[in-house]
C-alpha cells in the first residue's frame, strides 16, 4: 500500500515539474532582453493598427509509434496511422512613417492562431515595438503579453 502511494506521489511531482516546466519556456520564449529594451527607443502601438498576417499548415506526426507495426496496421486501414496537426505561423506588421518614409515593421513568427493573438492584444491594450532609430532595419516587437 504504502509503495502504491510512493508511485502516486512520484507521479505527481513529475507531472507538475513538466507542467512549470513547459509554463517557464513559454514565458522566456517571446520574452526581450532588458538591454536591448535600454538601447533602444521605443513606440507603444494600439491594437487597431496593427496587422496580423497568418500562414495555416496542417503538419503529420511521423514519429509516434514503432514503424513496423505502423506499416503492418497500414494493410488493414490506410488512415489508421495518419495523424494531422492544425498549426499556425502568424507575424504581426505595423506600418511606421518617419520623415516622408514607411517603413514596415514585422515581428518574429509567432506559433499562435490568430484568434488567440487578438484576444491577448485586447488584453494588453496596447502592443510596444522596440527599434534602433539609425538602422531601422533593427526593430523587435514586445511579444511577453503571449505567454500569459
Amino acid at each position: 500500500m504504502i509503495k502504491i502511494v510512493f508511485v502516486i506521489i512520484i507521479a505527481v511531482l513529475l507531472l507538475l515539474f513538466d507542467y512549470v516546466r513547459k509554463r517557464n519556456h513559454s514565458r522566456n520564449k517571446y520574452r526581450l532582453p532588458d538591454e536591448l529594451k535600454s538601447r533602444y527607443k521605443k513606440i507603444s502601438v494600439a491594437p487597431a493598427n496593427i496587422e496580423i498576417l497568418t500562414n495555416e499548415y496542417v503538419e503529420e506526426d511521423l514519429e509516434s509509434g514503432n514503424n513496423e507495426v505502423k506499416a503492418i496496421d497500414a494493410l488493414y486501414d490506410p488512415n489508421r496511422n495518419y495523424v494531422q496537426f492544425k498549426k499556425f505561423a502568424s507575424v504581426m506588421v505595423y506600418h511606421y512613417s518617419t520623415m516622408g518614409k514607411k517603413y514596415r515593421f514585422r515581428s518574429e513568427t509567432i506559433d499562435v492562431s490568430p484568434d488567440e493573438i487578438k484576444k491577448k492584444i485586447q488584453k494588453t491594450g496596447i502592443i510596444d515595438i522596440y527599434f534602433e532609430e539609425k538602422n531601422l532595419q533593427l526593430h523587435y516587437f514586445d511579444l511577453s503579453f503571449l505567454a500569459y
